[in-house]
């Protein structure tokens, strides 16, 4: 292992600084900030922090862009769409994938901040970039969800 390999195993982070939102769409929109470099055949530990707002109904639902022929798998805990307004602990859903373009759906839960974590292994099939991808679980009109300040993604590559 040489110096350069060893450099590029260090963890590298992207944080965001601004709130960014997605009002009356279902379609996936890349965040702005949340994306990091991938390199073809690396195989990285990841981990996002997403704090978001979305209307009870609306939701989010996020899912990543990466590289062609890209694999692992992915795991994440967040807010449940079907628990209405609870916000608690009986509200949570756990989800895994081994696709990063399947959606997951947070749930709205009256509008107010919420956080959802997730972890994955990924295997780059390409050079390029992860990035995640939101939008509203139903569209509505004057209806936003919303990625906010501070959410955060670590990639750390393992080989």
């Amino acid at each position: 292992m040489d110096a350069a390999l060893l450099a590029s195993m260090l963890p590298i982070e992207a944080i965001k600084s601004a709130d960014q939102s997605v009002t009356n769409s279902t379609t996936l929109t890349n965040d702005t900030e949340l994306k990091l470099p991938v390199v073809s055949g690396a195989t990285y530990r990841g981990e996002l922090v997403l704090y978001y707002v979305a209307p009870t109904g609306n939701d989010l639902d996020y899912a990543w862009s990466v590289p062609t022929d890209s694999g692992g798998r992915r795991g994440m805990i967040g807010p449940d769409p079907t628990t209405g307004a609870v916000v608690d602990l009986s509200a949570m859903q756990s989800r895994v994938s081994g696709a990063f373009n399947t959606e997951f759906t947070l749930g709205g839960a009256g509008g107010s901040h919420k956080v959802a974590f997730e972890r994955f292994l990924l295997v780059a099939g390409g050079d390029g970039n992860i990035t995640l991808q939101f939008a509203e679980n139903t569209a509505g009109a004057g209806t936003s969800a919303t990625v906010l300040t501070n959410s955060h993604l670590v990639l750390k590559r393992v080989s």
